[in-house]
């Protein structure tokens, strides 16, 4: 199928159509799960403030998943950028695939818990190399550190250490983000090429956001008529691929959370199928129409 001018422009404004259906979705149910939802049913059964600390992060990694969504709608239109749209659907791809992985309402509050674990003993971690490399003082955040570690026994969870004995984890180990997007979101290889884009390899940005140019120096000297030149361009293939990758991430924790938190799932399909006709997605695509 051809897409015109038109098209194109209505395939972007879907990303503002999806952030903002899906802002004013999560608006209307407010802050709490529904009553007889499986996320109140976890924090019944479970330690709540674990439970609920998996909640927050999976909520604040939707929030920067959302973000990242405007500023893709933002570097699309005129005047369009050409590598900046890449790194921000990897950030996109990154915060969804995380979110999905605390947020799946198939696992157990015990699993989710655990997995909580593992992504603050991360954060934490990252938090401690920070401050070394900064020449700050490490004493808090080892300490926070040895406090979720004692949380987490008390809930019977164990604690990861390498050959060394070095502890490498709480709960269980850290998933690379790498495996994490591909075994949620089975997008291994996209994220493998978006990566190139933010550390700026060429053999991914020559193809991706840049065309070939003309030579338009007036001697067309030796060196000139041996020489390649590119001009920054992003073409109509290029920013559907991105659209979709974006809204398809971005799509996968809101309907977990949704799920999750006991919301009306007629709404979130409607909303969802509406944004993915904007977009021209294909009917296979539409991984809610699976459950």
């Amino acid at each position: 199928m051809r897409l015109g001018k038109d098209d194109l422009i209505e395939i972007i404004s879907a990303l503002t159509t999806l952030h903002d259906e899906t802002a004013s979705l999560f608006n209307k149910y407010g802050l709490d799960p529904a009553p007889g939802s499986k996320a109140i049913s976890e924090l019944t059964a479970f330690r709540t403030e674990s439970v609920q600390t998996s909640y927050s992060q999976g909520n604040m990694l939707i929030e920067a998943s959302a973000d990242q969504l405007i500023s893709l709608f933002r570097s699309l239109i005129e005047p369009v950028l050409t590598i900046a749209p890449w790194t921000s659907v990897r950030a996109i791809i990154e915060s969804s695939a995380l979110a999905s992985w605390l947020l799946d309402p198939t696992i157990s509050a015990r699993d989710r818990a655990q997995r909580s674990f593992a992504f603050r003993f991360e954060g934490l971690s990252q938090q401690v190399k920070f401050a070394r490399a900064s020449g700050l003082d490490t004493t808090k955040a080892l300490l926070r550190i040895d406090d979720v570690e004692k949380v987490a026994l008390t809930l019977g969870f164990s604690i990861v250490k390498d050959k060394n004995g070095k502890r490498i984890g709480i709960g269980q180990l850290f998933p690379t983000m790498t495996d994490l997007v591909g075994s949620v979101l089975q997008e291994e290889p996209t994220y493998r090429l978006f990566s190139a884009f933010t550390h700026t390899h060429p053999w991914a940005m020559q193809h991706m956001s840049f065309s070939q140019a003309q030579d338009k120096s007036p001697d067309h000297s030796d060196f000139s008529r041996n020489t390649t030149y590119f001009e920054k361009s992003l073409q109509p293939e290029a920013i559907i691929f991105l659209c979709h990758k974006a809204a398809y991430a971005f799509s996968r924790p809101i309907w977990y959370k949704a799920q999750l938190y006991g919301y009306e799932l007629p709404e979130f399909i409607i909303m969802l199928n509406r944004v993915f006709d904007k977009l021209r997605f294909s009917n296979t695509a539409r991984f809610w129409n699976k459950n």
